[in-house]
């Protein structure tokens, strides 16, 4: 499967980073994000369009700051979702483009990445996508915390990285630019990866 592809040096040294330099790890990855590319390859495609006027297309937010170990900080809110206003595809491709474009900063692959989950107004329209091939892609999740109120996310970041309904001191948060800027780079995803980006 991998024979014959000339990989980003970038692209294999975040693999080997993630196995700790475990080259048989890094490998079975790669496969992995093959075989992804092989059975949905419309995520690795750019969106067509300007996603970032859709209030739907606005569930995933990059915070314009980090913690103080460095992780960057995304937010799904997952009430935002209409699926009249978005399909499923161009919800899926917009998380993999947040996370593929992250992931190309050196700092997040030292320091990774937090997510904050809102399920807030989530309701019946959303039980729909929640099928067992959806829900597989959460496999790879190492833990989950959940909290009874928003405040209690402030144990784990400080105020100021989070917006003001959770506690936190961040009023307007969404990075436009940040995303149409991820989504056109988007577009040089081949199968041998990408180079680093240096905010």
């Amino acid at each position: 499967m991998t024979k014959g592809i000339e990989f980003e040096d970038d692209f294999l040294l975040r693999y080997l980073l993630h196995n700790k330099f475990n080259a048989d790890g890094a490998l079975t990855g790669i496969r992995h994000l093959l075989n992804l590319r092989k059975n949905h390859s419309y995520i690795f495609r750019s969106i067509p369009f300007d996603f970032t006027t859709i209030p739907a297309a606005q569930f995933i937010k990059v915070l314009p700051y980090r913690r103080s170990d460095g992780a960057a900080i995304v937010l799904f809110e997952y009430g935002k979702v209409y699926w009249n206003e978005i399909s499923l595809e161009t919800f899926k491709q917009l998380a993999f483009i947040v996370y593929q474009q992250l992931l190309r900063d050196p700092v997040s692959q030292v320091a990774g990445i937090n997510s904050i989950n809102d399920f807030s107004n989530t309701g019946i329209r959303h039980l729909r996508h929640c099928t067992l091939t959806n829900l597989l892609l959460l496999q790879h999740v190492a833990f989950f915390h959940f909290h009874s109120s928003p405040e209690e996310l402030l144990n784990y970041f400080p105020p100021e990285v989070l917006p003001v309904k959770y506690g936190g001191t961040l009023s307007d948060y969404y990075m436009a630019d940040w995303m149409k800027k991820a989504n056109k780079q988007h577009e040089d995803l081949t199968v041998k990866g990408q180079k680093n980006i240096f905010p």
